[in-house]
C-alpha cells in the first residue's frame, strides 16, 4: 500500500471563504496577529475582498498586496523587510501559486531578520529556516486551480541572479488550514485558468508514475485527471460556469494531495530552466513534455492502462492528442520554437534540467543525449 501523509485541514466548496473567521477561532492557540498576503490587481475592489476582511475584522492585520509571478529570492527579501521581523501568530495567503509560495516562505521566516539578501539566500540553501522556533501556522486560500501549494510542504523560490530554482520545504510548512472556494477562481483570466489546470494535470500524472508513488496518491491522481481534462477543455468557452470551475478546482485539489507525497518528476524538472531562461508560463513549460515523457516512461508505469483511461483514450500515443486539443482551443503552441526558444538553446535547457529530487524521481532514467533528442521532437 505504501505510506501516505497529509496533515492539512481542508475545506472545499463554493462559499467556503465565509468560514475563515470560524476556522481561525477553532484553534487552541490564539491567531490574533495576522499577516495577510493577497494577490494584487483589482482584488481590493472585489466582493471576495469584502468577505475576507469581514472574516478578519476582529484580528490585528498587516496586509501585503503582491503582484509577483514566480517569486525570486529578492522578492521574498523585500517582503521580509516590509514586515520588519515582526512576530505573527499566523499568515493568511490568498492568491495564486506565487502568493501561496510566498505565504509559506514567510511562515518559515517568521520573526527572522536578514541583513542582506545573501543572508536569506544562504538560509534557503542550507534550510536553516527549519531551525526557526517561530515558524508560524499559515492558511492557504488559492484563487487558481492548479498549483496544489495549499496541501504541499514546499514552495518554489527562484534565484534569477544565479540561474537557480530553490525549494523552501519541510513538514512544518504544511498549511494549518486550506480553504478551496471555486468562487475565487471566477475572476481569473481564462488563460491563467487553463495554464494552472495544465500544471495540475502534470502534478497528477507525475504523482502517478513517480518513483515515490503509492496507492493512495495514484487514486487521487486518477480522479484529478478525470475531473480536470474534460472540464478544462470546456472552460475556455464557458469561463463563468461555476460547476466547471468547481470540477477543475476539485481536480487540482486532488492533484495536490497526490503529489504532496510523491513530488514531481522529469516534466517539472525540465520545465524549470524553460521558465527561467525563456519566461514560458510554468503550466505550459511543464505540460509540453508530458505526453513525450509518458511514452518514455510507459514500461515502468504501474497499471498504465488506468492512467491512459483517465485521459479518456485507449493508447499512450493518444494522450498527446488530448493535451494538444487543450492547447489548440486555448491558443497555445505545443512547439518550443513558437515561444522564441532558439534551437541551440535546447543544450542549455538540458544542462539545467536535472533538478535533484525531481529528475531522479522519474521512473525511467534519461541521459542528457536522450533528453536533447526528446526536446527536439517538440521543437
Amino acid at each position: 500500500m505504501g505510506r501516505y501523509f497529509n496533515p492539512v485541514e481542508s475545506y472545499f466548496g463554493v462559499g467556503e471563504l465565509n468560514r475563515l473567521g470560524q476556522i481561525l477561532q477553532s484553534v487552541s492557540t490564539p491567531m490574533q496577529h495576522i499577516l495577510l498576503i493577497t494577490r494584487g490587481g483589482n482584488f481590493a475592489e472585489t466582493a471576495e475582498h469584502t468577505i475576507l476582511m469581514e472574516q478578519l475584522k476582529d484580528k490585528q492585520v498587516q496586509t501585503l498586496s503582491v503582484e509577483i509571478a514566480n517569486p525570486d529570492v529578492e522578492d521574498l527579501y523585500a517582503l521580509l523587510q516590509q514586515t520588519g521581523g515582526k512576530k505573527f501568530d499566523a499568515i493568511v495567503a490568498l492568491g495564486g501559486g506565487s502568493v501561496l509560495d510566498l505565504g509559506k516562505s514567510m511562515a518559515a521566516c517568521n520573526h527572522l531578520t536578514f541583513q542582506h539578501v545573501e543572508e536569506l539566500r544562504q538560509a534557503i540553501i542550507s534550510s536553516s529556516y527549519l531551525d526557526n522556533s517561530h515558524i508560524c501556522p499559515w492558511v492557504a486560500i488559492p484563487t487558481t486551480a492548479g498549483t496544489g501549494s495549499e496541501v504541499t510542504p514546499w514552495a518554489t523560490i527562484w534565484d534569477r541572479a544565479n540561474g537557480i530554482k530553490y525549494s523552501v520545504d519541510g513538514k512544518p510548512l504544511f498549511a494549518r488550514f486550506a480553504i478551496i472556494d471555486p468562487n475565487l477562481t471566477l475572476s481569473l483570466p481564462v488563460r491563467t485558468s487553463i495554464i494552472s489546470g495544465l500544471d495540475a494535470i502534470c502534478h497528477a500524472t507525475e504523482a502517478y508514475w513517480s518513483k515515490s508513488t503509492n496507492v493512495i496518491s495514484r487514486q487521487f491522481a486518477l480522479e484529478a485527471i478525470r475531473l480536470i481534462v474534460p472540464n478544462l477543455a470546456a472552460l475556455y468557452e464557458d469561463p463563468t460556469n461555476v460547476q466547471l470551475r468547481t470540477y477543475v478546482a476539485q481536480g487540482s485539489f486532488f492533484a495536490g494531495l497526490a503529489f504532496s507525497n510523491t513530488k514531481t518528476t522529469a516534466c517539472h524538472s525540465i520545465s524549470y530552466p524553460i521558465t527561467l531562461l525563456y519566461g514560458i508560463d510554468h503550466g505550459i513549460a511543464a505540460s509540453m513534455t508530458l505526453a513525450s515523457m509518458m511514452e518514455w516512461n510507459k514500461a515502468e508505469i504501474i497499471e498504465i492502462d488506468k492512467l491512459v483511461a483517465a485521459f479518456g483514450v485507449k493508447n499512450v500515443a493518444d494522450v498527446a492528442d488530448v493535451i494538444a486539443a487543450i492547447y489548440t482551443k486555448s491558443g497555445f503552441s505545443t512547439r518550443l520554437r513558437d515561444y522564441n526558444v532558439p534551437q541551440d538553446g535546447i543544450v542549455d535547457i538540458v544542462e539545467r534540467a536535472y533538478t535533484k529530487g525531481r529528475m531522479d524521481n522519474n521512473p525511467r532514467a534519461i541521459t542528457k543525449e536522450q533528453l536533447e533528442q526528446l526536446l527536439l521532437t517538440i521543437y
